[in-house]
């Protein structure tokens, strides 16, 4: 996507003003996306960090029943069961599918 991006940022002078504002848009959409996945960002912001990740595979969605269920980074909570466990938040990134489980 990246690349795709920059191929069009250098096209944009031809472009009229409102495709140019669109890709820098998505150009920034795009730095934030890959600062939040970037896995060195995780372990040094502060607070809750995710102690299960996934071994490069995802896991099955129950909903769409895709493997693109993901542990959502730095999204952990004390487990609704009181029994001092905690759980993570996963989302699927094919149909949007969220839900808490145990690390």
């Amino acid at each position: 996507m990246r690349r795709h991006l920059d191929a069009l940022q250098s096209t944009a002078g031809e472009a009229d003003a409102n495709v140019r504002d669109l890709i820098a848009q998505l150009s920034d959409e795009l730095a934030g996306l890959e600062q939040a996945l970037d896995p060195r960002q995780s372990e040094s912001s502060p607070g809750h960090a995710v102690t299960r990740e996934p071994d490069g595979d995802a896991e099955k969605c129950p909903c769409c029943t895709l493997r693109s269920l993901y542990a959502v980074p730095g999204e952990v909570r004390d487990s609704q069961d009181r029994d001092g466990s905690q759980e993570a938040l996963f989302h699927c990134w094919s149909c949007g599918y969220d839900t808490w489980r145990p690390v």
